[in-house]
């Protein structure tokens, strides 16, 4: 069973538009799904999301192909640069990708494995200001995730105990 964005829909829905942006689409959506599931669909395809990951590859190489040779030939006066470049560089070519209704995370993680085998001027400095951003974002998200448990659940003493078993198992055998 199809749903999201279906062909035989496509005028009705404006184009190739993105589906589900607001809450009741949304809603729509995981209804179809649950309905058709309930009628005993062996699948269920969601239209929009392969074409948005179908865009974002594309995007990717063809960002990759664009940015590769700009990378080499453009020598830049502070060696500091280098690594805003390629910064520069991902989000250009996650904003085209999505000016194009595609995925622009794809786009980006394409460019990333295309280049990051490339011999480019700099390289190490670029990897080492990657590292520090990664770190960074990585603080950042297990933040976030630690500002949104609901505290009412700490008081549960059996969760303790589960978390430090996990806790253990996890830090000494695996």
């Amino acid at each position: 069973a199809h749903i999201g964005l279906t062909p035989q829909y496509l005028h009705m829905l404006g184009g190739f538009k993105v589906q589900g942006k607001d809450e009741a689409a949304r809603e729509k959506i995981l209804a179809d799904a649950r309905a058709v599931q309930d009628a005993g669909a062996f699948s269920v395809v969601i239209e929009g999301f392969a074409i948005e990951m179908v865009i974002g590859v594309a995007v990717g190489i063809a960002g990759a192909a664009v940015l590769l040779p700009i990378f080499r030939r453009l020598t830049l006066p502070e060696p500091s640069l280098y690594p805003l470049r390629v910064l520069a560089g991902a989000g250009l070519v996650f904003g085209v990708s999505a000016l194009i209704h595609g995925s622009g995370f794809i786009a980006v993680f394409v460019v990333g494995i295309l280049l990051g085998d490339a011999a480019m001027p700099r390289k190490g400095e670029t990897e080492r200001f990657s590292i520090g951003l990664a770190s960074l974002a990585e603080i950042t998200a297990f933040i976030a995730l630690g500002l949104s448990i609901d505290l009412d659940l700490l008081r549960d003493g059996g969760l303790w105990l589960d978390g430090t078993i996990l806790f253990v198992l996890l830090t000494f055998v695996v």
